[in-house]
């Protein structure tokens, strides 16, 4: 659903072919343009103007041009929810609950210890020296850590989110994690309870692992596990295990976890009142969003009761659609099992006659995982993702395109995201035991609509579509998410001596982090279309607009569901603009296509404040200079591959520029 957001713009005098865009010095007001909701810089990107003289049209306004892709999910890649804060406000807003809030409780001597930390004390060394030095591994309380590191010099830049239009540097610090030289539980007295809930994601038993490594190094001894999610605190059936450093030494050897996992659970009242019983005073959560909220009620529950309890979590998802967290634990196996699938994918269609490889790869809200396993392979020819909105009919669909790379390169890989299409399947009003809604199964239907596009268009294709979902979450983790997972789970028990409740640790900006719950879990993180690494995904895809390939019209959706057909060629009659292709000589191949849309504007009776793409194209580039007069194919084909050479990362179209003539085909 698309988000309509008045935004402030600025902009300079701009010319093409003798004309002036004239932008007003003060701010223009737009509301035209959908946004990914969330994206605090998408407006940055585009260029508005109020007037152009000598050419308006004073038809009704229809609908802009929707470039930037919508969803009903806010949150982009590195985006927040809190760009307008002060830098008092946001470290108030993240300030982390503690159990001095509740209890008047003096700190103790911690009593983590490593071996290599804490060396046998010698001769020549005195006690005050050895705890000097061992002081050194500890975390000062008033250390912090910036959320976000870069000065963006104008909005402009990309990746920019600004705070105004000045870009203004606000400091954003949460709390570093780590080991404190004060602690507020006396192990003796500790109860540690860790439940994993949710489904199963690589790391889960390195996590565990570690969390129970690092109470004993504590000097914990009373641990327990909680089986089969937030379902153990209350079905008598189930009973917990008792952990120690021999039972989950080796966990890490194998995928899955140790204490088993669940979806949905009892009441946070019938939970906590377990906690009682049973003594415990510490419990660690790992799940993802929903696990997360969970969490927080118990934290808010136990507060309520005035219990001394401290609920942290470790956050779980091979997603990787929490906020504000550089990456989860299990991402990074995810991808690599997922490349695999995709090169078997790309093995069995360049094998086949005309064939074609679907890999269909989790991601209910975020397309994470497809756009990085995409990007790693380097085999994909099109990744479809729940962040960028696709049709799969008419003559910039999606079918059409792969009937394309059929005719010209004799295969095609397709990689899609779980989540990716829903509008596109019959709705379901089903969730489940999590209280995440059902989707359709975008894979298949893709198969079968594939199938059917090729069968009606009598071409012969060998479809193929692979499912790795199961196989991806039940791995072992790599060394790289095992290295994670042990810091994570650490940093977690640290957090809990520490006194924090209602927390969980993360990495930001490559350091590890504590964030209160809420913060994290107000809505699942998207890709941004428009950042970085889409844009590395879309020249590894090479993908590109349809229409310059193979077709003799270019249409683009509109926020209301009109499309404007964008021709090969300017008719002689240019409009109100010109009365013929002789007077507009254009002076460049942008402006060349920036006529195009002037014509456009004329007979879609769009105003000129609503045809952002065409102004877009002409903001600060210098562009080749083409010698001549009147406006010619050979000229308009220019402007359109420089165009589409820039601006196409947003939609899900693919580019073949690395491989051929982009002209061969017209």
């Amino acid at each position: 659903m698309a988000l309509m957001t008045t935004t402030t713009l600025y902009s300079p005098i701009l010319s093409v072919s003798g004309r002036n865009f004239e932008i007003n010095k003060s701010k223009i007001k737009s509301s035209f343009f959908s946004f990914a909701p969330g994206s605090s810089r998408s407006w940055a990107h585009l260029l508005a103007a109020d007037r152009l003289r000598g050419c308006i049209n004073r038809r009704p306004r229809r609908c802009g041009v929707a470039v930037f892709s919508s969803n009903e999910k806010p949150g982009g890649e590195s985006q927040d929810d809190f760009p307008d804060l002060t830098e008092d406000e946001f470290a108030e807003r993240f300030k982390c609950p503690h159990i001095t809030d509740l209890f008047n409780v003096q700190p103790m001597r911690s009593t983590f210890c490593t071996k290599s930390s804490c060396p046998l004390p010698s001769e020549s060394s005195s006690v005050s020296s050895r705890w000097e030095d061992l002081g050194k591994m500890f975390v000062h309380e008033d250390d912090r850590v910036l959320l976000k590191t870069i000065k963006y010099a104008n909005p402009t830049s990309s990746g920019a989110e600004c705070f105004d239009e000045n870009c203004s540097f606000i400091h954003q610090w949460v709390i570093r994690a780590g080991p404190r030289s004060k602690i507020y539980f006396d192990p003796a007295d500790v109860k540690a309870a860790v439940v994993t809930c949710g489904g199963l994601c690589p790391g889960l038993n390195d996590v565990i692992r570690q969390i129970v490594l690092t109470l004993d190094v504590y000097g914990v001894k009373k641990m327990l596990g909680i089986t089969y999610g937030y379902r153990g605190f209350f079905e008598e059936s189930l009973q917990p295990i008792v952990l120690t450093r021999d039972v989950v030494q080796n966990i890490h050897l194998a995928g899955g976890s140790l204490l088993g996992v669940s979806r949905g659970g009892a009441k946070t009242s019938d939970i906590v009142d377990t906690l009682q019983e049973k003594g415990i005073n510490m419990l660690f959560v790992l799940g993802g969003n929903g696990t997360h909220a969970g969490a927080h009620a118990i934290h808010e529950e136990s507060r309520r009761r005035r219990m001394k309890l401290a609920v942290v979590g470790v956050p779980k998802t091979i997603d990787n659609d929490i906020l504000l967290m550089d990456k989860t634990f299990g991402f990074d196996t995810a991808v690599e099992e997922a490349q695999r699938a995709i090169n078997a994918a790309y093995i069995e269609a360049n094998s086949a006659y005309n064939g074609i490889g679907i890999v269909k790869l989790m991601g209910r809200q975020s397309g994470f995982i497809a756009m990085h396993a995409s990007l790693a392979s380097g085999q994909v020819d099109v990744c479809l993702i729940p962040e960028v909105p696709f049709t799969l009919d008419g003559t910039s669909g999606v079918l059409q395109h792969v009937q394309h790379l059929i005719e010209e390169r004799g295969k095609a890989v397709i990689c899609v995201a779980e989540g990716a299409g829903q509008d596109l399947l019959p709705a379901s009003n089903g969730t489940d035991a999590s209280g995440n809604p059902i989707l359709g199964d975008i894979g298949t239907h893709l198969q079968r609509e594939i199938k059917r596009h090729f069968k009606a268009a009598n071409v012969p294709a060998d479809v193929k579509f692979i499912d790795p979902t199961y196989m991806i979450r039940a791995c072992r983790a790599n060394a790289s998410d095992g290295i994670l997972c042990a810091v994570l789970g650490q940093n977690a028990v640290h957090g809990a001596f520490a006194g924090f409740s209602g927390i969980t640790v993360g990495i930001a900006n490559n350091h590890y982090v504590y964030l209160p719950i809420p913060e994290v879990i107000a809505h699942a993180r998207n890709v941004d279309p428009d950042s970085h690494r889409p844009r590395l995904t879309t020249e590894a895809t090479r993908e590109h607009c349809i229409s310059l390939l193979h077709e003799n019209s270019w249409k683009f959706s509109l926020d209301d569901g009109y499309a404007a057909s964008w021709l090969p060629n300017v008719p002689d009659n240019v409009g109100n603009c010109a009365s013929s292709p002789d007077r507009l000589a254009p002076g460049n191949v942008l402006e060349a296509f920036s006529l195009l849309h002037l014509w456009n504007r004329e007979n879609l009776g769009m105003s000129v404040s609503e045809d952002l793409l065409g102004l877009e194209l002409i903001k600060g580039r210098d562009s080749e200079q083409i010698q001549g007069t009147g406006f010619s194919k050979e000229l308009y084909m220019q402007a359109a591959h420089s165009f589409a050479s820039t601006s196409c990362p947003r939609m899900m179209m693919n580019r073949e520029l690395q491989e051929q003539d982009p002209y061969s085909s017209l």
